[in-house]
């Protein structure tokens, strides 16, 4: 696997082998059991609470598909375009969500930046009112009794 870095403050993992080492390393992580920890070289051993075990073993899985992975930091400061692709939507949609005042942005000469958390934030709130608009629906569609209710085509 290889490490590269961007512009901004992320890391980007490419799932590409590089050396014959990598090449078994999940076939090896497959096989673990027993408490995760993590093994300095002297030998001293930290136990990985399960959440952050949870996260490194889905970016692992992520890898062994041949998907990269990209850490951002959440105080990365991004441009209207890359919020825009995070959550999307075109770059005239969010910067009307912006001016609408639903994603705080800051400004680096004429340019916006928007804060990775605040995007995340925005997209939390979208999917939640989503989820239950869906729910009420078809609560509302239960109620009514069509739910399971099949209309025969007229001939």
């Amino acid at each position: 696997m290889k490490l590269s870095s961007t512009r901004y403050d992320t890391t980007t993992l490419d799932p590409s082998p590089t050396d014959e080492g990598d090449r078994g390393f999940f076939d090896r992580f497959d096989e673990l059991q027993g408490k995760p920890a993590l093994i300095d070289a002297k030998g001293r051993r930290v136990d990985l609470p399960d959440a952050l075990y949870e996260t490194f073993s889905r970016i692992l899985a992520l890898l062994h598909q041949g998907i990269g992975v990209t850490f951002v930091p959440h105080e990365e400061n991004l441009t209207s375009q890359a919020a825009a692709d995070i959550l999307g939507v075109s770059r005239p949609y969010l910067i009307r969500l912006i001016e609408a005042g639903k994603i705080p942005c800051s400004f680096s000469g004429s340019h916006r930046r928007i804060k990775l958390q605040h995007v995340l934030a925005y997209m939390e709130k979208r999917d939640r009112k989503r989820h239950e608009a869906l729910e009420g629906m078809t609560r509302k569609i239960h109620e009514a009794g069509l739910y399971d209710k099949i209309e025969e085509p007229e001939e």
